[in-house]
């Protein structure tokens, strides 16, 4: 089994497994104030089911990660000699521990919920499983970065990641169970979870972003970049369905065409599930590849941005307003894709708040060019650094091997120039 399927078939398993107790903890209460027992049975018992089914596959696709990563640690070619390694791997190495954490800390949820009967006990398992899923940022990068604010924010990550995709699948079988008023309030509560897990989700990707991605050559010139990319489209389609549920497909459970929007509901909760998975198996991926920072990026286009143009105050504090005003047009015209009143005037403004930002970047004579010319080593940095060693040694590199052409000075007059077509 590869190691990326391994690590994000564990990681989907255990967000779920959070997921599910969040909403039992949170949205279940509310979609159940007036209904029926046998509705309230119905939904424990499938609730209490999925509860289970992701505690074990939790553990399974635990053990399954250990004896993928004993075997890639110990470099084994057998499974005789991977599971001896596996006692290494678990009780030796910062990896095995956590997940040593983890494995106890997902029996003594299900311990603790059993049937999810009783809130209380919901309540209770929910440390437990809080403790579960922090336990991943201590196997990864944050972990070994020794980076405390990295660590926290990847920490609050998984946290959020947990609650709002890992609960996509619980929240569609409460629609599905408590349809019209029970549904209504379900999906209102759960987008009040979505809300702030975007919010934390977004603040987060920022500071991780910022260090182990780098800038836009990490990006766009690194494997690491380019997933990570690919990561935050899928998360923003993510974003696009659930506004649509919060405030299309949520309110329209109340009206006369309760029965309708409760498919809709339900389909775009499916459809946001496989986007969840797209984006869980990304992130296990992600957590195998060496960050953007640690490598050499190759910045794949001929143009690049001028970024030394930054360095004045008036460029940055166009950019800013550029991007404050476009921020505000995007916001106006997803405002009146939803809502029908004032939708034009709304939109009008916003189509004009759009161009007036690209006349405060387009017009600013200072900011030319904002691109310039690039090739694929553009970004490239000395590995060794700035220091007499490497100054040293790189006199001696180019006495060997570049006098002949550059001459002694740089000035192109070397012995060998005069055979060259340009100097």
């Amino acid at each position: 089994m590869d190691l990326a399927v391994a690590r994000g078939t564990h990681l989907l398993a255990l967000l779920s497994f959070f997921g599910i107790l969040v909403v039992a903890a949170l949205v279940r209460p509310v979609a159940l104030r007036d209904a029926p027992p046998a509705t309230k049975r119905v939904l424990d018992r499938g609730l209490s089911l999925l509860f289970h089914t992701n505690g074990v596959a939790t553990l399974i696709t635990g053990g399954a990660w250990l004896f993928v990563q004993a075997a890639d640690i110990s470099g084994a070619d057998s499974i005789e000699e991977t599971l001896h390694a596996m006692p290494i791997a678990l009780f030796e190495t910062q990896f095995g521990e956590a997940l040593l954490v983890r494995l106890v800390s997902v029996l003594v949820a299900m311990g603790s919920a059993r049937h999810l009967t009783s809130y209380r006990r919901t309540n209770l398992a929910l440390v437990p499983a809080v403790i579960a899923v922090v336990a991943q940022s201590w196997m990864g990068h944050p972990g070994a970065a020794g980076d405390p604010v990295l660590l926290g924010a990847s920490m609050l990550h998984l946290l959020a990641a947990g609650a709002w995709l890992g609960g996509l699948v619980p929240l569609y079988w409460v629609v599905k169970i408590t349809p019209g008023a029970g549904a209504a309030r379900a999906a209102i509560r759960f987008s009040w979870i979505g809300q702030s897990a975007v919010l934390t989700l977004t603040v987060t990707a920022l500071v991780q972003s910022w260090s182990l991605i780098g800038n836009e050559a990490g990006m766009a010139g690194t494997e690491y970049g380019r997933l990570a990319l690919f990561k935050l489209v899928l998360f923003s389609v993510l974003f696009l369905f659930a506004v649509v549920n919060r405030f299309k497909l949520g309110p329209m459970l109340e009206g006369s065409n309760a029965a309708r929007a409760n498919r809709h509901l339900t389909t775009s909760i499916a459809i946001e599930t496989v986007l969840g998975l797209l984006v869980v198996l990304a992130a296990g991926w992600l957590a195998t590849l060496t960050p953007a920072v640690h490598q050499q990026p190759d910045w794949p286009f001929s143009l690049r941005p001028n970024r030394a143009l930054l360095a004045d105050t008036d460029v940055r504090n166009a950019f800013i307003e550029a991007s404050i005003l476009l921020l505000v047009a995007l916001g106006l015209a997803g405002r009146a894709a939803l809502f029908r009143r004032w939708r034009w005037p709304v939109l009008a403004l916003g189509v004009a708040l759009g161009w007036y930002s690209n006349k405060v970047i387009g017009d600013a004579p200072f900011l030319d060019p904002i691109l310039i010319d690039a090739n694929a080593a553009s970004y490239y940095q000395s590995p060794t650094g700035f220091s007499v060693d490497s100054i040293a040694q790189g006199a001696h590199l180019f006495a060997e091997h570049c006098v002949a052409c550059h001459g002694v000075d740089g000035r192109g007059d070397g012995v060998a120039a005069a055979g060259l077509a340009v100097k």
